[in-house]
């Protein structure tokens, strides 16, 4: 389920494995565990998370919409830093990721329903740099979902023939979940600082139609 921008974005995180959780940026976690761990790595997150529930935004998002027309998805909306966050605003992006709310596929952990894939930071990886402190930074994205689908198909099957299939050749994926369902997308925006990781503001919303 990984993609040319979640590549880039492990990269960016530092990511080095699989399960890795990355908390507001700040703070990685390595690891999962079996189904009997399942409480204390709940319990972990949850001492993670909590703390940063009570930190201010640094950032506020306004009028974000989004709407799916046949295949296009169309993301708009104004960000603005705060004082807290505008310090150092050369380094903060915003960046838009389209998710898909859950895919079925049988991995080989044995776990099914997979919530919350990446399927394109709309625009690029990189993100787009803000207006200076003080004035809203405007945005307006689209993606051909259709488009995107094709483009997974062709990750996939490259995937098969050139990175998996050097150490195991004639390898093939079980199934290809390269089908997007317009109906089951959401819109993730979130703003983060580049030099320290630190994620100011984020927020979500499921597109119209």
């Amino acid at each position: 389920m990984t993609n040319p921008d979640t590549e880039s974005r492990g990269r960016y995180c530092q990511v080095g494995s699989t399960p890795t959780a990355v908390f507001d940026g700040l703070n990685i976690k390595t690891g999962g565990g079996s189904t009997a761990q399942a409480a204390m790595v709940f319990n972990d997150y949850k001492q993670r998370i909590e703390p940063r529930m009570a930190k201010p935004p640094a950032a506020a998002f306004s009028n974000l919409q989004a709407k799916v027309e046949g295949q296009t998805v169309t993301v708009s909306g104004q960000v603005d830093l705060k004082p807290e966050g505008a310090a150092n605003s050369e380094n903060v992006r915003l960046r838009i990721a389209l998710v898909q709310e859950v895919i079925r596929y049988s991995g080989s952990n044995g776990v099914r329903l997979h919530n919350f894939v990446v399927r394109k930071l709309m625009g690029t990886p990189e993100g787009k740099p803000l207006e200076k402190p003080g004035t809203k930074t405007s945005f307006f994205k689209t993606v051909n979902i259709g488009t995107l689908g094709e483009n997974q198909k062709e990750y996939l099957a490259k995937y098969e023939a050139e990175t998996a299939g050097k150490r195991r050749p004639g390898f093939k994926f079980p199934e290809k979940p390269d089908r997007i369902d317009p109906a089951g997308l959401l819109i993730v925006a979130f703003l983060q600082d580049d030099q320290t990781k630190e994620i100011l503001q984020a927020c979500f919303v499921k597109p119209g139609r």
